[in-house]
């Protein structure tokens, strides 16, 4: 009998363009971690800060970075995380594989499973395949609406240092404007 083969569920479609928006600019840098991290804040405090980190580099048996994206808050002088979630970044592909949601009856979903040196061993599909759903369908649909992040599809120009595909921030194309004129 065939067993079937299972495989990680990738953010899709806009979803996967908003975190290549979120990413975008990170870079691994040990000896400059500013260059590791970024918030976003594009709601003047309507909505909560988009907070973006690379976390983890090929490290203990995962193929691809590892970044993390989160909301937070504060309760009781304490740092609460509405959610946070982490993505392997593979072949271009972003699969999440980490999610905790603090607060009153909090969750943590660990998708990877580590033997007792902290290597990879395994994972588990069900949670993994949910993990994502919320994503694709929720979370980064709202990060994209609430940040105000624009798909900004551009015409091929010599002059521009970004892609013909690249997606921009509002922010980042209004400063072009003004540069150009």
């Amino acid at each position: 009998m065939k067993q079937k083969k299972e495989h990680m569920v990738a953010l899709t479609g806009r979803a996967h363009k908003v975190m290549e928006l979120l990413v975008k600019g990170l870079e691994w840098d040990v000896d400059d971690s500013s260059k590791m991290h970024k918030k976003i804040d594009n709601s003047n405090g309507t909505f909560m800060a988009v907070h973006v980190e690379f976390i983890n580099k090929h490290n203990n048996g995962i193929v691809g970075d590892v970044f993390s994206v989160a909301h937070h808050y504060e309760q009781n002088g304490d740092t609460m995380r509405d959610p946070d979630v982490e993505f392997l970044r593979n072949s271009d592909k972003f699969y999440p594989i980490y999610f905790r949601q603090d607060g009153a009856g909090g969750t943590e979903q660990e998708v990877l499973v580590f033997d007792g040196e902290g290597h990879v061993t395994g994972w588990r599909p069900k949670m993994q395949a949910e993990i994502a759903s919320f994503c694709n369908q929720v979370w980064m649909p709202n990060i994209k609406r609430q940040q105000g992040l624009t798909f900004l599809k551009r015409e091929p120009n010599a002059k521009s240092p970004i892609r013909n595909d690249a997606y921009v921030l509002d922010e980042q194309r209004e400063a072009e404007k003004t540069e150009g004129a």
